[in-house]
């Protein structure tokens, strides 16, 4: 059973490869899985390719995408921990029902051929997703020699605007030859999707102070010279790990 679908996946995977439109996108890893809906059910079996600048979802052996998105409007993507087939992409959308002027994070989940399918749909996902913000961030509110390091999308203000926090090191992590005054950088931008990143924050590490909000795990206080910006995460795991990633550039100051 499993040769025969790593045979089929393999074949599947050759027939995106082929397509036209998946080619001039430079194809990375495709295959099918299966949308569910908001309750978890099976909806209907998608094939979906995933090339260096965008993802594509076709009708099952159809030659023509159903659409093709780019990557810059994912916030993450998540294995489900309770099945090992299932994929969640948390991503920003229109909000068309409410009205909101402002995109709202949705969750879009798939179901894979099996765990090990869906592991390497999650590595690849994330992998692009890691890449298309290097390039991006670098070519626009990180100058160099500051390189990347870490980002994530948070929301700000009552309304819940998103925006976009970024760290970079002019000190890469293994680097031989270290500048003689190595600068670590924390910076908020707005972060509409398909929009250019307008800085709203920047300030150094070693002056930002980050403390978890008392009342909403979620949350945390970034404090820059006497001034707090409250940040709201996915969910506190989130909201742990940058709190954790700041930590770790500023230990390496």
């Amino acid at each position: 059973m499993a040769q025969a679908e790593a045979q089929e996946g393999g074949k599947k995977a050759r027939q995106l490869a082929s397509n036209e439109h998946v080619m001039k996108a430079v194809f990375i890893k495709g295959g099918p899985m299966t949308k569910l809906t908001e309750a978890g059910e099976p909806k209907k079996k998608w094939d979906y390719a995933l090339c260096q600048r965008k993802w594509f979802k076709f009708p099952v052996d159809a030659d023509h995408p159903a659409w093709d998105e780019g990557y810059a409007a994912i916030h993450s993507i998540e294995p489900d921990l309770e099945d090992g087939a299932k994929l969640h992409i948390w991503l920003y959308k229109q909000d068309k029902k409410g009205g909101s002027a402002l995109p709202k994070l949705c969750c879009r989940s798939l179901l894979c051929e099996n765990e090990g399918d869906r592991d390497d749909w999650a590595l690849s996902f994330r992998t692009l997703l890691m890449n298309f913000w290097h390039e991006s961030l670098e070519s626009t509110i990180i100058p160099a020699p500051e390189v990347y390091q870490y980002h994530t999308f948070v929301a700000t203000g009552a309304g819940g605007t998103p925006h976009l926090l970024a760290l970079s090191s002019s000190a890469p992590p293994g680097a031989e030859e270290r500048p003689a005054h190595p600068v670590s950088m924390l910076r908020i931008a707005t972060a509409l999707p398909n929009q250019p990143a307008q800085q709203v924050l920047a300030a150094e590490l070693k002056d930002v102070t980050v403390a978890a909000h008392a009342a909403d795990a979620r949350k945390l206080n970034i404090s820059v010279g006497g001034k707090t910006t409250e940040v709201t995460m996915k969910d506190p795991i989130e909201a742990l790990t940058v709190a954790a990633e700041i930590k770790r550039l500023q230990v390496a100051l």
